[in-house]
């Protein structure tokens, strides 16, 4: 478990905790994570439905017409899995629950109380992005948030029984428990007894030798009754965010001459990609930012209103299988990579929901650029990089997962290679490989004033010039991609406000601040020079991770912890000034 925890710590220079702190602020942490899986979301098509689905995906492509929105308020809800989800519902519940109390009125519903009016767009990686999947498509949940918000007191017993007693109850399942029963009393003997939970989940999905994709179909399904047949063009389960820009990040894996991705990687035989080899062009990282886009309750006809990709790249892909260590390949090259991301654009309101979630949370997808940890998760049967065809149009997922796994059972050939050039079958991973923040998807769409939510302050510090650089673990590198031309200083926080906390130790900061910075030109984004732009920031610290190394009730605790400190009579002006002013 501990070799695919591939977003590890990492170390934060001095300089920038004493600037973060000097500001007042408070210093980054960031936790290791270990990585899970989950259950089949969507049928496999077989061979010839592969290319029929790619002749129609380009017909359709060639006729549809690019959108055009204003998205100059943007909110943007920063990753970190099952902390940025939790962090996601306790300030929608108790930001509402403390409006209401402000207006001495009786709290009726999210609906009503005109949560996230003012923005035009919408902007979430990783765990909130299952927020927002949830929110907008499912009746239950956005109900759970309602009954959280008109009983704040109880809003963490109300999360714990109306959604992750849910999740949890999947390693509980008699039918479903691992043969292991002795290490999980070892656990617990050893006072390790908070893992046992987390040891459930993750045999509930490894033993079933399933994907990342199935994991989150899973989660979004058991829990919000989401389910794969929902797209990002589907009816809303509430008018609470019908008309705005959902942008979702993540990264697309593109490789590189000397760091090519996995496709397939068994021990006898490999397929690899990589961007094809520059002669003029300036050569381009490994990760490329990437967001999924939509006018959430426009139909599943509506084009993209933003690119998917921020730069026009006319490359192709090549892809290369070899069987015996070389002693016989064959290759084949894609349509160039900006017409591949056109044709999914076209397509992106009959995307599943399922889908684009898992890429955006995907926080283990970088591991096929490690052909050992690749080997190793083939080896498990287990997909921790979701595949998707950039030319697959709606079934985009359906036909990564069948090109992938023919290449993985029926082996390396000449025309399953040309299949998955011609589809563009690329890895995709959590939008943390590039920006953690979705302030980079919120800049891209036109935005000029953003209220970021984050859990983990590097998120922050990585936008600007000075941010910690490219990292790398296990050989996979996390980038610094920054978009202001600034270089972040104390002097520049404004506004700042420190929130009264509750005696429990879970929530250890909520502050918020403003940054007033000047776009740089960020051209993997797609985003220019010279904008003015307003940050508002919203920080949530906690001493949780993002998941896997936590009781998963601990994350229960947390969001009652957060609501208390929202509806204290301590806070109740900071809460008007600072956060009701700028969520409503």
């Amino acid at each position: 478990l501990v070799s695919l925890a591939v977003v590890g710590s990492s170390e934060v220079s001095d300089s920038l905790e004493r600037q973060l702190r000097g500001a007042g602020v408070g210093d980054i942490r960031q936790e290791d994570v270990v990585a899970q899986s989950g259950e089949r979301s969507e049928p496999q098509l077989e061979g010839s439905a592969v290319g029929e689905v790619l002749s129609e995906a380009a017909e359709v492509a060639a006729q549809a017409l690019p959108a055009t929105r204003e998205h100059k308020v943007a909110l943007a809800l920063g990753g970190g899995g099952f902390r940025a989800f939790a962090v996601d519902v306790a300030l929608a519940a108790g930001v509402a629950a403390a409006k209401s109390k402000s207006e001495r009125s009786r709290f009726s519903s999210l609906s009503a109380s005109k949560l996230f009016g003012r923005f035009e767009a919408i902007s979430t990686v990783s765990g909130s992005t299952w927020f927002l999947s949830q929110l907008g498509f499912s009746g239950g949940f956005s109900d759970l948030l309602d009954r959280m918000a008109a009983a704040p007191q109880a809003a963490g017993s109300t999360f714990r029984s109306g959604w992750m007693d849910a999740w949890i109850a999947l390693g509980r399942n008699d039918g479903d428990r691992m043969s292991a029963q002795a290490f999980l009393e070892t656990l617990h003997e050893s006072g390790l007894s908070f893992l046992e939970t987390d040891f459930r989940e993750i045999s509930y999905f490894w033993k079933r030798g399933l994907s990342w994709n199935d994991f989150v179909a899973t989660l979004l399904r058991k829990t919000g009754d989401v389910g794969s047949d929902v797209l990002l063009g589907s009816p809303l389960s509430s008018p609470l965010l019908r008309g705005k820009t959902w942008l979702v990040g993540h990264s697309v894996v593109i490789g590189a001459e000397k760091q090519k991705a996995q496709l397939s990687s068994k021990l006898i035989q490999t397929v690899k990609y990589s961007l094809e080899r520059a002669t003029f062009e300036e050569d381009l990282p490994v990760f490329l930012p990437a967001k999924y886009s939509v006018v959430l309750g426009g139909g599943e006809d509506s084009p993209a209103p933003v690119p998917y990709l921020g730069v026009d790249v006319s490359r192709g892909l090549e892809y290369e299988g070899n069987v015996f260590f070389g002693l016989w390949g064959t290759h084949a090259t894609s349509p160039p990579l900006g017409e591949l991301s056109r044709s999914l654009s076209a397509h992106s309101s009959a995307l599943p929901v399922v889908g684009v979630a898992s890429a955006s949370s995907a926080f283990a997808g970088g591991i096929c650029l490690n052909p050992l940890l690749s080997t190793a998760a083939g080896v498990l049967d287990s997909e921790f990089t979701p595949f998707a065809a950039l030319s697959g149009g709606s079934s985009a997922f359906q036909v990564g997962m069948s090109v992938t796994r023919d290449l993985a059972s029926k082996g390396v050939s000449s025309s399953r290679v040309d299949a998955a050039a011609r589809a563009g079958i690329v890895g995709l991973a959590d939008g943390a490989y590039t920006d953690n923040s979705g302030v980079g998807s919120a800049l891209a769409a036109g935005a000029s004033e953003v209220v970021v939510v984050l859990n983990d302050l590097e998120a922050l510090y990585s936008l600007f010039r000075n941010g910690l650089g490219t990292q790398r673990q296990v050989g996979v590198p996390r980038l610094h991609l920054p978009v202001f031309a600034e270089t972040l200083a104390q002097p520049m926080f404004k506004d700042l406000t420190e929130f009264h906390l509750p005696a429990d130790k879970l929530l250890s900061k909520l502050s918020t601040f403003s940054i007033d910075a000047t776009t740089d030109r960020a051209e993997l984004f797609g985003i220019e020079s010279g904008r003015a732009v307003q940050l508002h920031v919203v920080y949530v610290k906690t001493t949780l991770s993002i998941g896997g190394l936590d009781d998963y009730n601990s994350y229960t605790r947390l969001v009652q912890e957060i609501v208390d400190c929202l509806i204290s009579t301590e806070n109740e002006k900071a809460v008007q000034d600072s956060l009701i002013h700028r969520l409503f």
